[in-house]
């Protein structure tokens, strides 16, 4: 996959989104229905099994390279939600998440890597719960990462 500047936004979401699908380990996968997915861009307008993950996004800005430069400093933020059925199911989704992500920035040379499709000092901005109320309430977990892209 590539990151352009005319879709940097919906490139960067499908890349996050596809490398979650590939390599964070779905606690249902041999129940889930053939047509759910288990990571995806937004959530579902129909009946939902848990546990999901929500992958969005969005531009924070950019800053230009230079006095003279066409460039652009563009700084991306991805939402990854994690919603589950109980506590120890969303944290330990989103210790496999970060990890995974975390590790996925090296080497250049490798395939998919974050370095390798031009984004850039990936970092963590927050995770924060954001459970419902009531016992079989729904456990969320909400967490920001950040990339830099040049465009």
């Amino acid at each position: 996959m590539v990151i352009t500047s005319e879709n940097t936004l919906s490139d960067t979401i499908k890349f996050v989104r596809d490398f979650l699908r590939s390599n964070i380990t779905d606690p249902i996968k041999l129940s889930r229905p053939v047509k759910e997915k288990f990571v995806m861009t937004s959530y579902p307008n129909r009946k939902t099994i848990y546990p999901l993950i929500t992958v969005r996004g969005r531009i924070e800005g950019s800053t230009k390279l230079g006095q003279q430069s066409e460039q652009q400093l563009t700084n991306i933020v991805i939402e990854v939600r994690i919603w589950s059925r109980n506590e120890k199911e969303k944290n330990d989704l989103f210790g496999e998440v970060s990890n995974k992500m975390l590790k996925n920035q090296h080497p250049t040379a490798t395939a998919n890597t974050s370095t390798n499709v031009q984004l850039f000092d990936f970092g963590i901005n927050f995770a924060n719960d954001l459970d419902e109320f009531g016992e079989d309430a729904v456990k969320s977990k909400i967490s920001e990462f950040r990339y830099i892209f040049i465009m």
